[in-house]
């Protein structure tokens, strides 16, 4: 499925929500957008489908999930997309540039996430922006909890290892703590989904301060934090962390500060489900 709302000129969208009083710079339409780890395209289609007057290039390692991403471009009618192999370590050489990215997922999967940053700092213009999103540590306690009983099990990810690890949890085999919480991911219901969540060969999880970390020494602006919610990505506005800086900080309505949100997070390790974040690129 491919959900369709009323396009959005999403460069003012953000500048509305996170800069006002400022301007960004005007680019040249249509506006060129940047979606690394397109996987099967679900993401870079709906911003395709959805942002007014963009053209999108979704990159991914994998030339089977790409294949998939264009025949659902075909079905869908999605035509402002190209879909190419390739290493996000690798685009700064192709010397070319996009006015915007989306990078949501991707990063925490790279062995050096930093590096793989850096390398989407470097092709986005000045003045373009950037959507981020990231695991958080707390969140993903039980995953980890998961992921230590798979690799000490040697359970593998094909459809059969997949299949008996499920059964293993909801059993109660893996102990009682993931039987109760693990099956209360959507994402444990489905084999591709469960691989993702549970299998995945590389992982790095997230805190503030390790967020911002990862943003020293870039060219990148925080802008804030969004939390989106339900299948159709709502934009929480009355989320509990935007509810709790506004009564620690009432002065503060950016809400742009990594220092005040870490020490937020530190009194409610709960605060962040994961990180999704934007960036403005200096």
């Amino acid at each position: 499925r491919l959900r369709r709302t009323a396009p959005i000129d999403i460069r003012a969208e953000i500048a509305r929500r996170y800069l006002p009083g400022e301007t960004l710079p005007a680019f040249a339409s249509p506006l060129r957008v940047l979606m690394p780890g397109a996987g099967t395209g679900q993401h870079p289609l709906s911003v395709a489908a959805n942002y007014a007057d963009v053209t999108v290039d979704g990159i991914d390692l994998s030339r089977n999930s790409l294949g998939y991403a264009i025949k659902m471009a075909e079905l869908h009618g999605v035509s402002n997309i190209r879909f190419a192999q390739a290493d996000i370590l690798g685009l700064p050489s192709l010397g070319s540039t996009w006015g915007h990215i989306e990078c949501v997922g991707v990063l925490h999967h790279l062995a050096d996430p930093k590096a793989g940053l850096d390398a989407l700092a470097r092709v986005l213009v000045p003045g373009g922006l950037m959507r981020v999103g990231l695991y958080g540590e707390h969140a993903r306690r039980i995953v980890v909890q998961a992921r230590d009983a798979i690799s000490a099990r040697g359970d593998r990810d094909d459809p059969a290892g997949l299949r008996k690890f499920r059964a293993d949890v909801l059993s109660g085999a893996l102990g009682a703590a993931l039987r109760d919480a693990l099956p209360l991911w959507p994402d444990f219901h489905s084999a591709s989904l469960l691989r993702d969540l549970c299998f995945h060969v590389q992982e790095t999880r997230y805190d503030v301060p390790k967020l911002k970390a990862l943003l020293d020494g870039l060219p990148l602006r925080f802008l804030g934090f969004e939390f989106p919610r339900g299948h159709a990505q709502v934009q929480d506005r009355n989320a509990p962390a935007f509810e709790a800086y506004a009564k620690a900080h009432p002065n503060d309505p950016a809400m742009a500060d990594l220092d005040r949100w870490a020490a937020l997070e530190a009194k409610n390790p709960a605060l962040f489900p994961g990180y999704a974040f934007w960036l403005l690129r200096l």
